[in-house]
């Protein structure tokens, strides 16, 4: 029963700290066996923000923009977690990642044909949610200790609830008496310097393991559920 974690890399440079958290936390998730992983990175990436012209919810969610954000949105709907990281830019996210997920809300369209947005006409309609009960994870890296870390994770948490999808912290950093944190919070101005800083290293690895394991226990769940309809 292997489960797909996807790594969102939501920094406009390649090879620096996020990338590197990232990659920790998706390693920490393999450890467990049974986890497929793939890394998305958004530097280089042409991903125009939504200019909420409603074409994705008139056309069964197909954007009018022609980018990487079709492909890369698409990797988000087939994996069963996602663990996104942000640098802190001005205190919030990049540009660069809310323009994705902001792209995502060709998603959260109606399952059927839509022909109006009237909300009198479609309020007994139902939406389709295909990152529904997905596991989320986030991680964040800054310039200095309280620099605005846990500021990113909480705008990625509100991607993930928007969504409806399961949210996770680090569980603890994986000790009983540590009690758990919002996710991933590094620290790092040079190339790569969050190497140096095992608080971060730790909790980014910690929220790959829970994003894994809250993933197989859904993935079972739904298994076993399917299962007792179909007997």
């Amino acid at each position: 029963m292997d489960v797909k974690i996807l790594g969102i890399v939501g920094s406009p440079r390649k090879g620096g700290n996020t990338e590197v958290m990232i990659g920790a936390a998706l390693e920490a998730a393999r450890s467990l066996g049974g986890v497929q992983t793939d890394i998305v990175l958004m530097a280089g990436r042409n991903v125009s923000p939504c200019k909420g012209c409603s074409h994705c919810w008139f056309h069964q969610g197909v954007c009018a923009i022609k980018d990487d954000a079709y492909e890369i949105v698409q990797e988000m709907v087939d994996a069963d977690g996602l663990i996104i990281g942000s640098p802190v830019y001005f205190g919030s996210i990049t540009a660069t990642l809310k323009a994705l997920l902001e792209r995502c809300l060709r998603l959260n369209i109606l399952k059927k044909q839509a022909d109006t947005m009237d909300y009198e006409e479609i309020k007994d309609e139902e939406v389709a949610f295909p990152l529904r009960n997905k596991v989320g994870g986030a991680i964040s890296v800054g310039g200095v200790q309280s620099g605005g870390q846990e500021r990113v994770i909480i705008d990625i948490h509100g991607f993930f609830l928007l969504n409806d999808m399961i949210v996770v912290t680090d569980g603890g950093i994986r000790t009983p008496e540590v009690h758990p944190h919002f996710g991933g919070v590094g620290i790092g101005r040079g190339k790569k310097q969050v190497e140096k800083d095992p608080y971060g290293m730790a909790t980014s690895q910690s929220v790959g393991l829970r994003v894994a394991e809250v993933a197989k226990l859904i993935k079972l769940g739904t298994q076993l559920s399917q299962r007792e309809k179909a007997t």
